[in-house]
Formats: structure tokens, sequence, C-alpha cells
């Protein structure tokens, strides 16, 4: 184990060059030993490899002593001591075991990447042994410790601080933690109240700014902590922030001095004055005018707003601003688009709510928050009117959608029939029965007719051959010198005979007429096959209700005259023939339908 100086860079191959230059500063310190008023030591250990925000405990530690000691205006006076690490291999040659002053920041730099967080040593002896030496060169001033807060220490370091004894140097430990339940070790609270002072924690690479600065007391520039927050959220410590400073002469007008840097929480040194800050980042801005005193370290806390096409990521405590296009936070009302099912569809966000395209036959749930596609024949949400057929009950039924409307198909045997509760289904046993025997009575009068009627109509045809021949004999035999008698009883006898033919066939055709008229009867007066399911069952549509089409306004009718008749209505121009008188109609149509029915 060994102690030493942290170092931001370290320059591979030093070599010779590096181990002369380490000698030559342990040199120069000894000849400035008595002048060094500050030391600050840094814990090197495996305790500082912890998380500490968004780095670990060295790395934000070291940033901190770094921008304090290169921009202090006495680096002579500040001495920089690390413990607690083991060295690298490429680095034996070069660590230095001695304190370095600050204003030697090419070793200091150099030194830092040297050393490797992995051992402890007893922090309360390398405590004494620093007293001791800046006692014995007559130096006061203060230690600063910057703590991981494992150390070991000797267990009598408690009784030890009890002893009564005056140091002209001060103790100051901070102990570096950043979780909620830490504590300082009782062990530190001892060491640094054996020596006039306190341990406490810094547990933000801000307050650890502001405790070192307050005890090493750099005069002359001012340091800034800067970190930006959304209206009531905490500070964002993962966002790429870019920040710029412009210096603001006596009348609060812009100069051309400007300072520009990154980061979600930087901190800087600058000269004092007043300055004119912005900061963007993805999706953020904001800005405010400050002050910077000198010697003194400045924490702001910048406000910060979303950009416009940009919605804060939550309600509360938001931590960034998220496109208004984005797809798991859509529009202002950060609605997750990812929530709605993509099947059957494209989904989509139009900055202000998520959208959804359904494929042909299908149709959105609910139009003011689709979450999905439906087929149209989804019985639950039928059609585009999105009707609810599974509220529907029909007993001995099976309830369908057909993609407009709710249909209702009884099972074999039954058929459909409307009452004032609903559809029921009803056997349909005796109406097929008599469907069928009157369709057949219906057939057999009707071919009985058309074949008395065919033979009656051939008979008919055939005799006016024979009366056209009869004429011609009869007008010959009436145009003769000579009329036999025999002739004209023959002629006669032919046209009784065909008078006789005549009249059957007349007959015939009347008989097929009537046979006709019969079978037509029949057939009308037969239940209907599709009314009553007769060839297999039959899927019927279901009214449902519908927006009513807006009535022009009534007009007005002047009374009925009270000493009149009732005045006849006007037939319909319906095709149906009827009288009407006030509370009265009869109609010979609906007299027809339901005899036919």
């Amino acid at each position: 184990m060994r102690t030493g100086i942290l170092s931001l860079v370290l320059v591979m191959g030093l070599g010779l060059g590096l181990g002369q230059s380490a000698e030559a500063a342990r040199k120069s310190g000894d000849s400035v030993e008595a002048a060094t008023s500050y030391l600050v030591m840094l814990d090197a250990s495996a305790a500082m490899a912890l998380p500490f925000g968004a780095t670990t405990r060295l790395e934000a530690a070291t940033r901190v002593l770094n921008e304090v000691l290169s921009q202090s205006t006495r680096p002579g006076q500040i001495e920089l001591l690390t413990y607690g690490y083991s060295e690298q291999t490429q680095c034996k040659d070069f660590l230095m075991d001695a304190p370095i002053r600050a204003d030697r920041m090419d070793l200091l730099d150099a030194q830092l990447k040297c050393v490797v967080p992995r051992a402890k040593l007893p922090v309360d002896m390398l405590i004494e042994q620093q007293v001791a030496r800046l006692e014995s060169g007559k130096a006061i001033g203060r230690i600063v410790v910057v703590s991981g807060g494992l150390e070991k220490h000797r267990a009598s370091v408690c009784i030890d601080s009890q002893v009564a004894a005056e140091h002209h140097t001060q103790v100051e430990i901070l102990v570096v933690d950043e979780r909620e339940d830490a504590e300082v070790p009782a062990a530190l609270k001892c060491v640094a109240a054996r020596y006039g002072g306190k341990a406490r924690l810094v547990s933000t690479e801000s307050l650890l700014a502001r405790a070192i600065l307050e005890s090493v007391r750099v005069e002359g520039l001012s340091m800034l902590s800067l970190t930006a927050a959304l209206p009531g959220g905490d500070a964002l410590v993962d966002a790429d922030l870019s920040w710029r400073l412009v210096r603001l002469d006596m009348d609060g007008e812009p100069t051309t001095e400007e300072v520009s840097f990154r980061g979600a929480a930087p901190v800087e040194t600058l000269e004092p004055g007043k300055y004119r800050m912005s900061v963007k980042g993805e999706g953020v801005e904001g800005g405010s005018d400050v002050v910077l005193l000198g010697g003194r370290h400045h924490s702001i806390a910048l406000p910060l707003e979303c950009r416009t096409g940009y919605h804060p990521n939550r309600g509360k405590g938001a931590t960034g601003c998220l496109s208004d296009f984005d797809f798991g936070s859509c529009g202002s009302a950060r609605e997750d688009c990812r929530e709605i099912a993509k099947d059957n569809g494209i989904v989509g966000c139009d900055g202000k709510r998520c959208t959804l395209a359904c494929d042909v036959d299908y149709h959105i749930d609910v139009p003011e928050t689709p979450r999905a596609c439906l087929a149209d024949i989804t019985l639950a949400s039928c059609g585009l009117a999105r009707i609810d057929c599974s509220i529907i009950s029909v007993d001995k039924a099976d309830v369908g959608c057909d993609g407009t409307a709710c249909t209702v198909t009884c099972q074999p045997g039954l058929y459909q029939h409307m009452t004032d509760s609903g559809t029921v289904c009803l056997d349909n046993h005796a109406y097929c029965a008599e469907s069928a025997e009157r369709f057949e009575r219906s057939w057999i009068a009707a071919a009985s007719g058309g074949a008395a009627g065919l033979g009656a109509g051939l008979l008919f045809w055939s005799q006016r051959g024979r009366a056209f021949d009869l004429n011609e004999e009869v007008g010959a035999y009436n145009e003769g010198d000579r009329r036999p008698a025999a002739t004209f009883l023959d002629l006669e006898d032919r046209g009784k005979s065909i008078a006789t033919l005549d009249t059957a066939s007349a007959v015939f055709m009347a008989l097929s007429a009537a046979a006709g008229a019969y079978a037509g009867y029949e057939w009308a007066m037969q239940p209907s096959p599709t009314t009553y399911s007769c060839a297999g069952p039959i899927t019927i549509r279901q009214a449902h209700d519908e927006p009513e089409p807006e009535q022009p306004p009534a007009q007005e009718e002047s009374p009925p005259d009270e000493a009149g008749p009732p005045a006849e209505a006007e037939p319909a121009d319906t095709g149906v023939t009827g009288m009407v008188w006030p509370g009265f109609e009869l109609s010979l149509g609906d007299w027809l339908s339901e005899v036919l029915r």
C-alpha cells in the first residue's frame, strides 16, 4: 500500500524523465513546507470506487478538486495528498509518497492515473503524521479529508480524541456518500474532534464542491454548480444539456465574452460578474440572469420548460420532455400507442392522440379511445354501428351478426315469430304439413286442368277444319241444280257432330279454367315455406334502433265541421282500396293479406 496524489492525465512512456520530475518535486516540497497552510487528503481506497450520481466517488471528487485547485489564486499554499491506493505497474517509478503542492499541476495531473482504489490505511495515523509535519514547520493551517467512510483506524481512536492537547492544525472530514441512510462513522467523528474539526456527509457533487471551497478558501474566482429541472421535478441527472453563459455589461447588455459547456450538472469556475445563462437539451430549454460573487460557491437550479412540439414525460415530477409524436407518449395527454393492438389495422400518432386505421371488414372498438380493430361480424360489436348482439337471447335459436345487423336463426323444425316481448321460435310442423298438402293439391289441379285445357284446345281447333270443309260443301250443295235428300241429311249430321264436339271442348276449357283457379287458390293459401322455415333453418336480420329522420313541421289543420258528415278520405296512391273515418279504417288490401296468410 502506498500514499500519493490523484491525477487527471497519465502520459504513457514518461520513463526516467518523470522519475526525475518526481525527485525534483520532493526537494521543492521540502523548501515550502513552512509556507503550506492547507492540505487536502483524498481517499483512494476501494470505498471511493462506489457509485456517486452518474459516476464514482473518486471521479466526482477528482473533478471537483481539479477545478478548485487549478483556479486557485494561491496554489503555493495548498497541498494535495492521496492515500489508500495500489499503484499500477507502469507507474511504479513515478508515484510520489509526499504531498505535491497545487502549483505543480503537471505532476498532479500525471499522478492521478497512477492510483487504483484497492486498499485501506489507518486514516487516524496518517492524519497524525501530517499534523505533526505541518506543526513541526510551524505552519498553521487546515487539513480537509475527502473520505469514502470505510477507512481503517486504531481501536483507541475515540479514547485518543479525549486527551487534552492543543493543535494549530484543524481537521475537517467530508464523507462522500449519496445513500439516504448513510451516516458518518463514529471513528471519523472522533478523529475530526481530536483536532478541533467536524466530520460531515456530502451527498452530491455540488455539496462537495461547496464544502471544499469553504474549507480551502480559494479567493478571486466564483465556483458555479449548475442543475436544471422541469416544474415539479427533480434535477436532470442523465440529460445531455448545452449551457451558454454570456457576460453582461453594467447596463445589462450582452458582451462578446461567453463560455459554453455540456453536462447535466456541471461544476465550473468563472470570473465574478453578471451573466445571462441559457440551457438547451432534447426537447427542453431555459434561461436566467445570474450574478456571481468572487470567492463564493453558487448552486443554481435553472427552471426548464418543454420546447414547442414537446411535452413533459410525466404529469408530476417530470424528468424530461418527449416529442408530441412519440409513439409511447403521444400528445400532451401522453397516450401510450403501444397499448393499441396492431392486428388488422395500422397504429399511429398524429401529435395529439393515437390513431388507428382498420382493414376492410373491420372497425374501431371505441371511436373516442381506440384500442383494437374488431371484425364487423363480432357479436358484441356488430357492424359499423357497433350493435351489441350479445344482449339478444332467443330460446332454441342462434344469435349472430352478418356484418351489418344482428341475426336470429331458429333450430330446425322451428320458425320465428315476433311478439311484443321480442322474437320467439315456434314449432312449424303443422304449417309445413299444411303447406305440403296444399302444394300437392294445387299441383294436381294445375296438371289436370292443364291437360284438360290442352285437349279441349286441340279438339276445338281440329273441329275448325271440319267446320271449314262443311261450310264449303254446304255452299256447293246450295248452288247445285240438284239437291239430293241424302246429301242434305249427311251434311246435317256432320254439322250436329261438329257442334257437339265444340260444346264438349268448351266444357273442358271451363273445367280447365276451374282447375287452374283451384290450383291457384291452394297455392295462395299454403303457409309460406320461407316464413315457417319448412325448407331448413332461415336466418332473419333483426331490426335495431337507428336515428330517426327529421320530420317536417306539422301543418295546422282546420277543425272539422261538427254539423257535416265525416269526410271521405282520399285514397292513397298505394294500390290499396280503402275507406277512412275518424277512429276506424277498413282496408281491403289488409283483409286480403290476412286471408292469404
